[in-house]
């Protein structure tokens, strides 16, 4: 009988144990926070000239020196990439019309530096013109990019 009164007892007490609530073992993990990108410092983008067409399978941007092509030596600067990859080592050729359809004489744009092409021309007066970079010039795989810019005096 005594073992029944203590079997008893403790079946008791472990069931007064289990009905308390319990405190939780651990507390919620703290909130986890977003790692920190680090962005590579931006530099001042260079105004390019605005364009009209682009290629298919290059990325073409021109910039002008001086940067507001002005009447007289203007130097165009022809940065092509080929899906993403520096274009290098393709003839590249600089077309200029005038809106009013006078052509400039072409130029063949010389390699300064890799998938970066340069040509100057001698602008004859102000107005709006077009600007055709031809990569690939002659090769029969030739696409043009073509922009506009305005000549001030």
């Amino acid at each position: 009988m005594k073992r029944l009164s203590l079997l008893m007892l403790l079946v008791a007490v472990f069931a007064i144990g289990c009905s308390e609530p319990k405190e939780e073992a651990a507390k919620e993990p703290p909130a986890a926070t977003e790692p920190t990108v680090e962005k590579p410092p931006t530099q001042p983008e260079t105004p390019g000239l605005g364009a009209i067409v682009g290629g298919a399978h290059f990325g073409v941007k021109v910039t002008a020196d001086p940067t507001e092509p002005k009447v007289g030596t203007v130097k165009f600067t022809v940065a092509a990439d080929h899906h993403g990859q520096p274009a290098t080592g393709l003839p590249v050729q600089v077309r200029i019309t005038k809106i009013d359809g006078e052509q400039l004489p072409i130029v063949d744009a010389t390699e300064s530096g890799v998938g970066t092409f340069e040509a100057t021309f001698e602008i004859p007066e102000e107005g709006d013109y077009h600007l055709e970079a031809i990569l690939g010039a002659g090769s029969g795989h030739d696409e043009i990019a073509k922009f506009k810019f305005t000549a001030t005096k």
